[in-house]
């Protein structure tokens, strides 16, 4: 199986069937999985493999802490961070997870600037590998 075919699968099944939550878990996974993409990129993404997968470690530390709430929704892991007045800290699960989303919508950006110059590129002008 691919690594595409692997994370399309994968996606598949982060939100829970019965709730629509995003269970951790998996939403983690799909993430370490994005990872190995970003080692085929070569050294210049090393840093950011190391910081993105240092907030996927924070997040997954908190959720071993109280695995039955916190796999079936990886915002309740935010909501008690919030409660219990932790979650603006630097170390925080909610800024781990928050530069994930950055970092997703990041790669969204550019895979839509990437299909957009290659479509307006003649075909001539592409090199095949």
């Amino acid at each position: 199986m691919s690594l595409f075919d692997e994370g399309r699968d994968l996606l598949s099944k982060v939100h829970s069937a019965d709730s629509g939550r995003i269970q951790t878990n998996r939403c983690l996974d799909v993430c370490r999985l994005v990872l190995q993409a970003v080692d085929h990129l070569g050294t210049g993404f090393m840093l950011v493999k190391s910081d993105v997968g240092g907030n996927i470690d924070r997040l997954a530390r908190s959720a071993a802490t109280n695995p039955e709430r916190y796999d079936a929704d990886i915002f309740a892991i935010v909501e008690d961070e919030v409660l219990a007045g932790g979650a603006a800290s630097s170390s925080s699960s909610t800024k781990g997870l928050l530069w994930l989303k950055r970092w997703v919508r990041e790669r969204d950006f550019y895979t839509a600037l990437g299909r957009a110059l290659s479509s307006l590129l003649a075909p001539g002008m592409v090199e095949s590998s």
